[in-house]
């Protein structure tokens, strides 16, 4: 066997960098170690010579037959590694009888150095198996003359002293390989590299024993010797190849498993530089490949030494590795002492010793290449079978990488499905699901002694930015208000928007409420700052609802609806910030129980429609009069519409109220014109049934409907409503061409613009009632109604001023040349019944309007 060369040779370099002391170091030692036992053995073997049988043959003869053996070797693959075998037992055996001792090691020693100097060019790896070969040497001498004092080839125990003398030769070959395999940090296959060896042993010793015999008998015995040695060499190699196929076989199955095993593309990638580096028994892997989301970048995967190493590829276009095996889909194979000019320029671009590429394939088109490169040890290098075989395994690796993106493809996007169904679209905040899923695993964590708060928040009035200037300006406070929430917060708060303006807000870790009051005041704090959007400042503040764990909820979904009854008694209070009591609780769960009991009294017509008078001040003559709606509950009594209307506006129940409201009120003043009153009649109408385009459709059915004519009714409208003209315009316009008067409400305490005033279908505007109630006491409220009817005349518009409560403020607002007057010092708003009896009582009784309306409430009886 040619130890030397076993399990690959010395050159391998440590994976796993742990070395108590130098490779190069270790390597001189043994040499070293060797030489003295070459010594020592041939100084005890020069004490008992041997007996030579017949003539000797001349040492350079040996020398040539060991040059023969060294270049005339077998090599087998066992578990991924080589095993490098050869005949220098035949020679060895015959120099054992033919020769002397000296003559022995001097031609073993030259016919060794001949084949080394040729293919090794490390002198540490010469001298160390020059070093081996002379130890070899001294050692079967030393067996062989302990055993033998006389060479007799025909002798059988001189065949049993040469096998153990061979044997052991052998047994310190593996020995020393071994030593020098794991100085350099590997673990060599000692078992199967033995057991071989010894097999071969075996057989080479078998063979050289032949040959001795052959020769003793006569020297025209060479000619068997010589046929015979072919048939084993042939032997060998038919071995060698069916072996080498089906370990090629065995590896091609092991490369797919480890390769179908992976799913990912990065782990795929891993996967096939790991099992190539092992198939083909290199150092380093490659893969260069076009990346998957933009054809013209690429990048770079490296593996050696147990580490991958990802990088992109700047210029691809000067590589002429990619221009073969990628443009012009080649294989490529570069041999160590490559002769083409070519083939060493690759090698000196890679920077290899030898190298082997096979182009990877999308669609049939090459998108890259896998490259394997510096074979492990000294003899063996890439060939053309190694070319099909990566050309194999980069095929399979081709659909791999391919299913591996594809995977990753699908990932992703199941990765951003998922952060969409957990996102608020806008904001870009956890959305309600995602705080209710962060709520539970804070509530199921929750250290003992610890509290856990839950802040909901909406935007006070933030309706009215919606409706006056547009839905996206509404969008971009959210989004800017979103920002300094999740700003002003730390400790690993968590933010969210569960819709609409309503925000909310996760704290952990408390050790008292005052903790979650201080974190709502400085959110409320930054957002005193006005908000700017499209060169608008808007003030933007919050009213701020807490609940807390453990002490008023242990749930998700206890604790949200309980901070939201805490944010709606925060809305009542002037603090702007509760933490929730259950006192507050039970008006609040009233409250939504209201939704279901309005829309009943809406679809069974159960609401009460109330009047309230509209008087001329000029001549006191009423000239119509406000519908105002009233609703009779069963069980909480007469409610005002300051606690339902909001929640029909909410509900989407808006739209039936108000058709309800208007059928009544027309109706009503229909029947108050035929009995002779000279009356016009006004219904609120809620910037939600302006939105819809069908609405002036429905009041022209109300109105044929109920036989009153347009000019007879006047729609009040709120002033934030002229605000936004480009959503109101068309409803307005239609309902002015219908002849349907218009009036702007509670003029005053918006900003209304006079430019849309002027160019909008208004007929007339109503002064606050806050302004009219303290004109008597309040200087300035009193020049605010005089600019606005003064405003109001200027533009051609009827003024009516609203909360008119006694003589005082009725004198002066005749004296500012106010239209029209309404107000409790004529009436308060009444039932139908009780508004005709006051409207006969009120022509004699004109200078004592509230005496006239008691008496009609008088005569009309109990209806409260």
């Amino acid at each position: 066997m040619d130890t030397a060369t076993a399990t690959g040779g010395v050159g391998q370099t440590s994976r796993s960098g742990a070395r108590r002391i130098d490779p190069a170091v270790a390597v001189a030692m043994l040499s070293g170690g060797l030489l003295a036992l070459t010594v020592g053995l041939f100084a005890v073997a020069a004490r008992h010579p041997v007996v030579r049988a017949g003539s000797s043959i001349p040492w350079w003869a040996f020398g040539i037959g060991f040059a023969i053996t060294e270049l005339w070797v077998v090599r087998v693959e066992v578990r991924h590694e080589a095993h490098v075998f050869g005949f220098a037992e035949v020679p060895l055996v015959l120099a054992l009888f033919y020769a002397s001792p000296g003559g022995l090691l001097l031609g073993r020693l030259v016919g060794a150095s001949i084949m080394l100097a040729l293919r090794v060019r490390s002198v540490r790896k010469v001298v160390f198996n020059l070093a081996l070969f002379s130890a070899e040497t001294a050692v079967a001498v030393a067996i062989f003359g302990a055993l033998q004092h006389r060479a007799d080839v025909i002798s059988p125990s001189a065949w049993l002293a040469v096998l153990l003398a061979v044997g052991t030769t052998n047994l310190l070959g593996v020995a020393s390989v071994s030593a020098v395999i794991r100085a350099h940090g590997n673990r060599p296959d000692v078992r199967s590299t033995l057991l071989l060896s010894c097999l071969a042993v075996v057989a080479n010793t078998s063979l050289a024993l032949t040959a001795a015999v052959l020769v003793h008998v006569t020297i025209a015995g060479i000619v068997l010797l010589v046929a015979l040695g072919v048939v084993m060499f042939a032997a060998y190699s038919g071995y060698t190849s069916l072996s080498r196929r089906y370990e090629s076989l065995q590896m091609l199955y092991d490369f797919t498993r480890a390769v179908g095993g992976a799913q990912r593309a990065e782990s795929i990638i891993t996967a096939i530089l790991d099992q190539a580096r092992n198939v083909l028994r290199s150092d380093s892997a490659e893969v260069v490949l076009l990346a998957a989301d933009d054809p013209q970048r690429s990048f770079h995967v490296r593996a050696a030494e147990g580490e991958a190493v990802v990088s992109e590829v700047v210029d691809r276009g000067s590589s002429a590795l990619w221009a073969r095996v990628v443009d012009n889909g080649e294989v490529v194979v570069a041999p160590r002492q490559a002769k083409s000019r070519d083939q060493r320029e690759l090698l000196d671009a890679v920077g290899a010793r030898d190298l082997v590429a096979a182009p990877l394939r999308h669609d049939g088109q090459p998108v890259g290449y896998l490259l394997v490169a510096d074979r492990m040890g000294e003899l063996g290098t890439f060939d053309s079978q190694d070319a099909r075989l990566l050309e194999t395994l980069a095929n399979h690796s081709s659909v791999a990488i391919e299913n591996g993106r594809l995977v990753d493809r699908l990932a992703r996007e199941i990765e951003a499905r998922a952060r969409q169904a957990a996102t608020d679209a806008l904001t870009g905040l956890p959305n309600r699901a995602s705080f209710v899923e962060f709520l539970s695993g804070a509530l199921a964590t929750r250290p003992s002694g610890t509290i856990v708060a839950v802040m909901l928040m909406d935007l006070d009035h933030f309706k009215d930015i919606n409706d006056t200037l547009g839905h996206n300006v509404g969008d971009e406070v959210l989004c800017q208000v979103a920002a300094r929430i999740s700003s002003s917060l730390t400790g690993g708060a968590a933010v969210a928007r569960l819709g609409g303006d309503e925000f909310a807000v996760l704290l952990h870790g408390l050790v008292s409420e005052q903790e979650a009051v201080e974190a709502a005041r400085m959110v409320r704090s930054v957002l005193l700052p006005p908000v700017h959007v499209r060169d608008v400042a808007l003030e933007i503040a919050v009213s701020v609802g807490i609940a807390l764990a453990p002490a008023q909820g242990d749930d998700a979904h206890t604790l949200l609806r309980r901070a939201d009854v805490a944010m709606y008694a925060a809305k009542r209070e002037s603090g702007g910030i509760e933490i929730y009591d259950a006192a507050s609780d039970d008006h609040s769960v009233q409250r939504l129980a209201l939704v279901g009991a309005l829309r009943e009294a809406i679809d069974n017509d159960d609401l009460l429609v109330y009047f309230q008078p509209k008087v001329r001040i000029a001549d006191e003559q009423v000239v119509g009069a406000e519908a105002l709606v009233r609703w009779q509950h069963p069980d909480h009594g007469m409610l005002s519409p300051d606690v339902f209307i909001s929640i029909a506006e909410r509900t989407g129940l808006i739209g039936g109220l108000t058709q309800l409201v208007a059928r009544r009120a027309m109706t009503q003043c229909a029947e108050w014109r035929r009995l002779g009153f000279d009356l016009s009649i006004a219904v609120n109408v809620a910037v939600q049934s302006l939105l819809d385009v069908d609405f002036p459709d429905t009041v022209a059915c109300l109105l044929g409907e109920t036989g009153l004519a347009a000019e007879h009714l006047t729609l009040e409208i709120t002033e934030s409503t002229i605000m936004d003209p480009k959503r109101t315009v068309t409803a307005l316009e239609g309902l002015a061409a219908l002849g349907v008067r218009l009036s702007v409400d509670d003029f005053g305490t918006g900003y209304s613009s006079l430019t849309y005033l002027q160019r909008l279908p208004v007929h007339e505007i109503k002064v606050d009632r806050s302004f009219v109630m303290t004109m008597g006491t309040n200087e300035s409220d009193a020049s605010i109604v005089k600019s606005i009817v003064d405003l109001g005349h200027n533009l051609g518009l009827r003024v009516v001023a609203e909360g008119v409560e006694d003589r005082v403020a009725w004198d002066r607002l005749a004296r500012q040349g106010c239209d029209v007057a309404q107000g409790y010092f004529m009436s308060k708003p009444i039932p139908a019944e009780a508004f005709t009896r006051w409207l006969r009582e009120w022509e004699p009784q004109r200078v004592q309007p509230v005496a006239a309306v008691e008496r009609a409430v008088t005569a009309l009886g109990s209806w409260r």
